[in-house]
């Protein structure tokens, strides 16, 4: 059975938000997902969406100045989700 278009767009952009954290952590990995080693792959699609992109947002929201709302749309997650993560983030660095 052929996979729905709401379906092919979720795994786009669980690829693409997975390159952007590969990136943002200095991964030494080039091209697309698709090219990576099958370890790597392996170990990014055993992550859930929200995992790959929570250290994302919470750059975005400190060092870009982002709204909630422009990161709500830049990786598809409520803004009051985001408010959420962005929030126990300050409170485990106020801790530490």
């Amino acid at each position: 059975m052929l996979k729905t278009t709401i379906q092919q767009k979720k795994e786009q952009r669980f690829k693409n938000m997975a390159v952007l954290l590969a990136k943002y952590l200095r991964m030494d990995i080039s091209g697309d997902f698709d090219t990576w080693p099958e370890p790597t792959k392996t170990l990014f699609l055993s992550m859930r969406y929200i995992d790959i992109v929570t250290p994302l947002m919470i750059h975005d929201r400190r060092y870009n100045k982002m709204s909630y709302k422009q990161i709500s749309i830049k990786y598809g997650v409520a803004k009051t989700t985001i408010y959420t993560i962005i929030k126990n983030s300050v409170q485990q660095m106020e801790r530490s």
